[in-house]
Parts: C-alpha cells; structure tokens; sequence
C-alpha cells in the first residue's frame, strides 16, 4: 500500500480530513452543513475528484461534524461508516449537545438544549457500515484502522494510519494554547482513559476535530494534569 496523504480542511469551525488515496480516497467528518460544495471544491483542488470518495468516516455525529455527510454521501456515492452507538442518531439527523466537561461549558450546554435544540439537527442519513470494535481500512486499499474511542460521546471513533498518525475527533481540542483539553465532554473519565489508550499507541501525529496538529508530548502532559483530577473508570 502506498503511503496515505492527510489534508486538513477547516469547514466553519471543525474540520474535515481528506485521506488522499486515489480512487479508494476517505472523508473524515463533514463539518457544519450547507458546506458541501465547499468541500468538494477543496478537494479537486488536491485532485480529488467526488467520484474518488470511497468511504465517509464519522468521528461521531454531533452537527459540527455530520452536517453534510447526506449531501456528500449523494454526491459522491460513497459509503458512510459510523460506530453503531451513534448510528441511529445519524439516521435520525440530530445528536444532543453534550455535557459540558467545566462550568462555563456546562451552563452553555444546558442553556443551549433549552433554546437551542434544533441547532444540532442536520440532514439524516442512514450508514452503511456499521461498526463496534477495531476495523480495518484495507478494503480501502489503506494502512490503517478505526479505533473506538469514547468518552467526548459514547460512540466516538478515532483512524489510526500507517501507526503514524491519528485522527481523533473530539477526544481532544487543540485550540488553546495550554490545553488539549475538549471543553464538553459526555464522560470526562472514560474520556481519560481513551486518551491513555491512544498515548499508549505511541503514535506522535495527533489530528483533531477543531485547531491544528499537535503532538504526543503536548498530549501527554495535559493528561497527566487532568487523569489527577478525573480519574479513569
């Protein structure tokens, strides 16, 4: 197998990873919805055409990150892959806001379930494959595999390439400065013990939902701060 190219494309304020492999190319998320033309032009502009989308992967399926996955899907004919805790959420077009993992993100949770609740709803779409433990992307002529890995919500999932690199959803938020810390969070002690799991692969290249690359020892030693306050179930 050739070596996968990774391409982040930010889309509104989450992002969308492109895993360029010719005709047997991944989609990684779909961002806030109405960006679906915007996508596919970022990925002609790598020489992806929408016939080249094999496969459409969903981290999870909060409407940051799931917003144009139907219209994609459609466009491009390719399958959509989610793990089966979320699948029915997919499905249904709408995941509820999670849990605010500090104070100020607790209030904006709550407050936002309340006002807010058809913010999270985007176009349904039913998946095609369906998963529950560690798959492999040799279908897809890849080097890698999807991993679960909740705690930002039950179903979350992470794509681990070449043992290099992984793209992990909302398990962190590189975003701020000091922190890799996601600010909502469903079960901020499984979330720990997902982020020793991933620490353990020994994999340095760590790709996030929001803001940019970061590495392992910036990862690690958030960890170390925040696994002393939220300890692993």
């Amino acid at each position: 197998m050739a070596s996968v190219k990774v391409i982040r494309i930010p889309v509104g304020y989450a992002n969308t990873f492109l895993v360029a492999n010719g005709n047997r190319s991944i989609l990684i998320d779909t961002g806030l919805k109405n960006h679906a033309s915007y996508i596919l032009s970022k990925l002609k502009r790598y020489g992806v055409e929408p016939s080249d989308v094999a496969l459409i992967i969903q981290t999870h399926t909060h409407f940051d990150h799931a917003g144009n996955t139907a219209e994609l899907k459609a466009l491009t004919g390719a399958q959509v892959m989610v793990h089966e805790k979320e699948a029915s959420c997919l499905a249904k077009g709408y995941t509820r806001i999670p849990n605010g993992a500090i104070a100020y993100t607790k209030f904006i949770a709550s407050l936002g379930r309340k006002i807010y609740p058809g913010l999270a709803a985007y176009q349904a779409i039913e998946p095609d494959v369906i998963i529950n433990e560690k798959f492999s992307l040799a279908e897809w002529d890849i080097d890698g595999y999807v991993l679960p890995t909740p705690g930002h919500t039950e179903g979350s999932i992470s794509v681990v390439l070449e043992n290099r690199m992984i793209i992990a959803g909302d398990c962190f938020f590189p975003v701020y400065r000091h922190s890799v810390f996601t600010p909502f969070c469903n079960d901020v002690p499984l979330l720990m013990k997902t982020w020793k799991l991933i620490f353990d692969l020994n994999i340095d290249e760590i790709y996030a939902g929001h803001g940019p690359k970061f590495l392992r020892e910036r990862g690690l030693k958030c960890y170390q701060t925040k696994h002393a306050r939220f300890k692993p179930v």
